[in-house]
C-alpha cells in the first residue's frame, strides 16, 4: 500500500509520477496525490515570488508545530491550516487503517492503473480527486513525453 505526491516544479515531475504510479498500482494499491494549494508559503521570503507547491513545503501542513521548518504550520493562513487538518485527516486514517477514507472527507478512491483518480490537496475545503487524464493535460504531459 502506497500514497504517491505529484508534487514537483512544472509538468514534468508529475508527468514522470504519472509513470511511477502506475508501476506500483501493478503491484499493490496506491491512492495517489497532488498538494496543490496555491499560494502558501514557502521556504522562504522572496518578494514578488508565488512558492505554489513546491518539494516538501507541505511537511509543515503535517507537523505544523515542528519548529524546524522556515515556514512553521502554525503560521499557516486560515485556509491553509483547512488543508493541514485535511491532510493530517488522511494521513491518520491511511496509518490506522491502511486506508486514508475516514469521515467528514472527501472521498478518495484507490488509483486504477490508467484512470486515477488523483485527489489534488487544496486550501479551503477545495480537495477534490481528478481524472488522470485531467492531471496529465494540466501539466502538458505529452508534451513533456513528446522530449523523450
Amino acid at each position: 500500500i502506497m500514497m504517491k505526491n505529484f508534487t514537483g516544479p512544472g509538468g514534468l515531475s508529475a508527468c514522470k509520477t504519472t509513470e511511477h504510479t502506475e508501476l506500483l498500482a501493478s503491484n499493490s494499491k496506491v491512492w495517489a496525490y497532488e498538494f496543490a494549494p496555491s499560494g502558501g508559503p514557502g521556504w522562504f521570503e522572496v518578494p514578488g515570488y508565488v512558492w505554489g507547491a513546491g518539494h516538501a513545503v507541505g511537511l509543515p501542513y503535517l507537523i505544523p508545530d515542528r519548529g524546524n521548518f522556515a515556514h512553521n504550520g502554525s503560521a499557516l493562513g486560515e485556509d491553509h491550516q483547512k488543508l493541514s487538518s485535511t491532510m493530517r485527516a488522511y494521513w491518520g486514517n491511511f496509518i490506522r487503517t491502511g486506508d486514508p477514507n475516514g469521515e467528514g472527507q472527501p472521498e478518495w478512491s484507490a488509483y486504477v492503473s490508467g484512470e486515477g483518480p488523483v485527489m489534488q490537496l487544496r486550501e479551503a475545503d477545495r480537495s477534490a480527486p481528478i481524472p488522470l487524464a485531467a492531471l496529465r493535460s494540466a501539466h502538458h504531459c505529452d508534451f513533456w513525453e513528446s522530449l523523450d
